[in-house]
């Protein structure tokens, strides 16, 4: 090994001793230092186990890490508090093919929301959306339609949209597709982006055979974004809703 060789070395030594050094008093480092030791150098056999030096006790990788340090876990966030004994479904979808619109936009479709009932009827009382992308004044009103009849319109409530006594009945055996629609604000720029949530149980009221029912479900109930384009100067509004 030549002279500049035998400097390089020496060069990348020193630096890494220097480096472990400062890290040392590191809590976080230290941790590391055990783990990666314990895993790599062992696999490799480098070392043998010195059960009174805390760094080089030998783990397999998979003990060594886990990866419930790194998920979320989301559980919490399900809420089953349905005491009702009866079925009945609901679910939020959207159309693709709405999910652009130009600012100024009256009756936006921003998401459909479907009911199926079981052997015994169902009541949609009242619903809360949590306006959520732009501020609430970009919203001028909002409509729950069922197919081309106007159910209930809206009430403001800071960043909240409010549909009260919607008294809306289904059957037995149905399904009942809702649509939420929205007149916007022509203060909607290019770019722009609204969703509505439903933040509890307590937000979508439903009877059930005459009874309560909430709906067991991850909370918040997220809906897809409806997005704000201007239409180009030139050839036709592609992709926009009408």
């Amino acid at each position: 090994m030549n002279i500049k060789g035998i400097l390089k070395l020496y060069l990348v030594l020193t630096l890494s001793l220097s480096g472990v050094a400062i890290l040392s008093y590191s809590d976080t480092a230290v941790q590391y230092y055990n783990t990666y030791s314990a895993t790599v150098f062992n696999a490799f056999g480098d070392f043998d186990e010195k059960p009174d030096y805390k760094y080089f006790d030998k783990k397999p990788f998979a003990s060594a890490y886990s990866l419930d340090q790194f998920i979320v876990k989301r559980q919490h966030l399900f809420l089953s508090e349905n005491k009702n004994p009866n079925i009945a479904n609901f679910s939020i979808s959207s159309d693709p093919e709405k999910r652009f619109v130009k600012p100024g936009t009256n009756g936006a479709e921003i998401m459909q929301l479907i009911f199926k009932t079981g052997n015994e009827d169902l009541e949609l009382d009242n619903l809360t959306f949590k306006i959520v992308g732009v501020d609430p004044s970009m919203i001028a009103n909002a409509y729950l339609f069922d197919g081309g009849k106007e159910l209930r319109s809206a009430l403001h409530n800071q960043d909240k949209l409010i549909f009260n006594n919607i008294d809306y009945l289904l059957t037995p055996n149905g399904q009942a597709d809702l649509s939420v629609r929205l007149s916007l604000s022509n203060g909607l720029k290019n770019h722009d982006r609204v969703r509505l949530d439903i933040e509890s149980p307590e937000d979508i009221s439903i009877y059930v055979a005459g009874k309560p029912f909430s709906i067991n479900e991850y909370y918040p109930i997220r809906g897809e974004y409806l997005s704000i384009s201007s239409p180009r100067m030139w050839g036709p509004d592609w992709g926009l809703q009408q």
